[in-house]
């Protein structure tokens, strides 16, 4: 049906006093034009003069035998996907519940500090300012390192205020021992404390721990002699301090070995004119073995954190600051040569494929130097190291690889001819991309802002939660066999009824149930869906503001952002979840085959089941990208059309198909130079985190650093995580334009009906 629409019904009440008509122009180009506006509908550009009606909804206007449908952009949107929005809110209701569970049953302490020979936590409750844990037998320690079946967290330790201090001046020139002794509790068999149901390794002393802290937590003179006797066997009460320590994270770091040991002097010959048992000299071995559990993750991330804490300025100086200067500077150059830098990087990948052809038929003994030298026409193979001659071994496995990377040389260079085209399609997208951008200024921040700020409070709950997850499990005895032969471990006094050869004698867990396990895998899946929820739904407000850009012909829609994100909270959150589930899935399983990998001993005895598996991880891996990239793709057609997530899949599926090699080479032109611009900012933000680390501020006092690492590493994943999601902004546009071209082709026989001018213009060149 054909239809006439005069334009004089598009004016204003202004317009209609002149009564002085227009003559209705039947220039295919005119009715082009006014279609453009008419079928922005209601995303208005800023030209106020033009009516907009919104009951042209299905119209399309034919001009001789073509035909200019509406606008895809101008469809009324209805909510889509609500069942999966409905899943996704209870999840989230789920893991807050269960957060607020583990925070109830949780204590993070037991992670940090450890527990001492009775099963308590360091600085809690009757402990309360006894941060540090110390391990009082050297005997244990010394048994458990050097080979030994028990475990050295069985190793008996106490928590202290301060490490003991073994110096010339404490020891009158380490000739006087010092003794660190139990908790003064009043256990043990005594005159003043009578208990027939504890050993004599048990502290007979009663006093307060303050009390207990004066004395240096030395009562060694208050024992009786059969108590004495006891310690000099390493058995307790009491025990020597024969090692230096120093505080390293509220733990005693030995180190240095037994004072006096090699040559029989100072506190290891008084300790043995005393009557004490011969200890071993384990020089390095219990300081490193200490040191591996102050390496353990949970005390690594204490003092992590303590770094954080002195250097967070330069941290968010870098992270931040840095990152944005940088950005806007690879944008700056975006605009000036992205065509330089698309071409540099795909001759430089073309030369770089000859390049390897050519050595590799170098090392089979195909081509020799002097066959360079002829056909560059110098000495130019007199530069080549020696290790680029022929190969005496393995010839026949390089002449393949030489026939492989020939056989892809070939066809990288037929595909660059074949796609320069592509290219300038891939360029003229990335230009208008950009344009739309700089219309928009604001929709470049709007990523790092409460996308970041969510996605990085939500990192800090999951923390929160998981730490609280993984030590809900009940205070247990380790399991572990005391023989009643070693006697350094016979006497610990772990409470009033251990005897000597009892399993309480070892040290105290968290057991980790079932329960824990499970409820560590579910919150584990949630920090992937609802971070794969954060990062679609920013896809879908950028695509939703740059998108009319395009549709409208380069004019700009007033407050794109506010609008876009309007439309996406309102009626497309179930279609981001429906893509994040599918997304969170597939990285779920992902991460569960390495999981298993590493858990799996027949991997390294079967290379049969090593090959299967690896042909497994492949298939997921590429099933993993694929379902990344769709989705993607999804949300902007979401973003154009506003259907739902299937449909707009399946429709960006097709348009991706049908236009295969122009999206190869837009998502090959932007993807390189955005990774080379997203890589260089990262970097440049570690550099600059060192260069101001490297101040003596640093390195003394109030705001030392104990390692410049951590301050960077964080700097740099927070500028990683800006960058990606500047550059994404910048990617997302980049989609959003291809894919409106393409939609725009087909809806209009093959050739853009509502391109921007930069885009008509490529046609035009193209059809010249």
């Amino acid at each position: 049906t054909r239809m006439s629409l005069s334009p004089d019904k598009t004016r204003t009440h202004t317009q209609k006093k002149k009564k002085k008509k227009e003559p209705r122009s039947s220039s295919p180009v005119s009715w082009r034009l006014y279609w453009r506006g008419v079928g922005f509908g209601r995303h208005m550009s800023s030209d106020k003069t033009t009516t907009l009606n919104p009951t042209f909804d299905a119209m399309e206007v034919e001009q001789g035998h073509k035909a200019v449908q509406k606008n895809p952009f101008n469809r009324q949107r209805k909510t889509k996907d609500l069942a999966c929005l409905a899943v996704f809110y209870a999840f989230l209701l789920s893991v807050f519940v269960l957060c607020g569970v583990a925070y109830s049953k949780g204590n993070p302490h037991i992670l940090f500090f450890g527990l001492d020979y009775r099963g308590r936590v360091c600085g809690e409750n009757a402990l309360s300012g006894f941060d540090a844990r110390y391990w009082v037998n050297v005997g244990q320690v010394v048994t458990t390192v050097l080979s030994n079946p028990l475990n050295f967290y069985d190793s008996k330790s106490v928590c202290l205020k301060q490490c003991p201090v073994v110096n010339e001046k404490t020891t009158a020139n380490y000739t006087q021992l010092h003794w660190v002794c139990n908790y003064p509790d009043g256990y043990g068999p005594s005159d003043q404390f009578p208990d027939p149901h504890t050993t004599g390794a048990a502290s007979p002393v009663k006093m307060t721990y303050d009390e207990w802290y004066a004395r240096s937590y030395n009562f060694y003179d208050l024992l009786t002699q059969d108590q004495k006797d006891s310690s000099l066997k390493l058995q307790g009460p009491c025990f020597p301090v024969l090692m230096k320590t120093t505080n390293q994270y509220d733990v005693c770091q030995p180190y240095g070995g037994i004072i006096g040991h090699d040559d029989n002097t100072k506190l290891y010959k008084v300790w043995r004119d005393m009557g004490g048992v011969a200890v071993d000299d384990p020089d390095s071995i219990v300081e490193n073995s200490v040191y591996s559990y102050i390496g353990d993750g949970a005390r690594v991330m204490s003092r992590y954190m303590n770094d954080l804490t002195n250097a967070w300025v330069v941290v968010l100086a870098c992270g931040v600051g840095v990152t944005f200067i940088l950005s806007y500077f690879w944008l700056f150059l975006l605009k000036l040569f992205a065509p330089l830098m698309a071409w540099l990087v795909i001759i430089t990948a073309n030369l770089f494929s000859i390049a390897l052809t050519v050595l590799l038929y170098m090392k089979a003994g195909i081509l020799a130097a002097d066959d360079i030298d002829a056909f560059v026409g110098t000495d130019y193979a007199d530069d080549l190291p020696d290790d680029f001659d022929s190969s005496t071994r393995n010839k026949d496995t390089l002449f393949i690889c030489a026939i492989v990377a020939t056989a892809f040389t070939v066809m990288l260079i037929a595909l660059t001819i074949f796609m320069i085209s592509r290219v300038k399609l891939a360029l003229r997208c990335l230009e208008v991309g950009r344009k739309a951008l700089s219309k928009a200024p604001q929709v470049m921040v709007y990523p790092a802002t409460f996308p970041f700020l969510f996605g990085v409070g939500f990192i800090a709950l999951w923390l929160f939660a998981i730490v609280h997850v993984f030590s809900m499990g009940d205070i247990e005895q380790r399991s572990c066999t005391i023989d009643s032969n070693e006697a350094s471990f016979i006497g610990l006094g772990a409470n009033p009824n251990c005897g000597p050869t009892e399993a309480c004698q070892c040290g105290y867990d968290v057991e980790v149930d079932n329960q824990m396990k499970y409820m560590g895998l579910y919150f584990f899946f949630a920090l992937l869906w609802i971070l794969a929820f954060n990062n679609g739904f920013t896809k879908l407000v950028v695509a939703g503001a740059v998108a009319p850009y395009y549709w409208n012909s380069g004019q700009m829609q007033d407050k794109p952002l506010g609008s876009s994100l309007k439309d996406a909270l309102k009626y497309h959150q179930g279609s981001v979840a429906c893509g994040a589930f599918l997304v969170s899935v597939i990285q779920f399983i992902s991460y569960m085959l390495k999981f298993l990998e590493k858990r799996m001993k027949v991997l390294s005895t079967n290379s049969a089941v090593r090959y299967i598996w690896y042909c497994i991880n492949c298939c997921v891996h590429c099933l993993k990208r694929l379902i990344a990239f769709i989705t993607g793709q999804a949300y902007v057609m979401i973003a154009i059309e506003g259907k739902g997530f299937f449909a707009s899949a399946m429709r960006a599926g097709s348009l991706i198909a049908s236009h295969a090699m122009q999206s190869a080479a837009v998502q090959i032109v932007g993807d390189s130079i955005l990774a080379l611009a997203k890589l260089s900012v990262v970097i440049g933000s570690g550099v600059a985190c060192i260069a101001i680390l490297e101040n003596k501020e640093y390195y003394h006092g109030n705001f030392k650093v104990t390692s410049p690492l951590t301050p960077c590493v964080v700097s740099m994943v927070i500028s990683y995580l800006l960058a990606s999601k500047f550059f994404a902004v910048i990617e997302t546009s980049i989609d959003t334009m291809f894919l409106s071209f393409c939609l725009d082709c087909e809806m209009n026989g093959g050739k853009p009906a509502l391109a921007p001018p930069v885009l008509h213009a490529m046609m035009n060149e193209d059809e010249e």
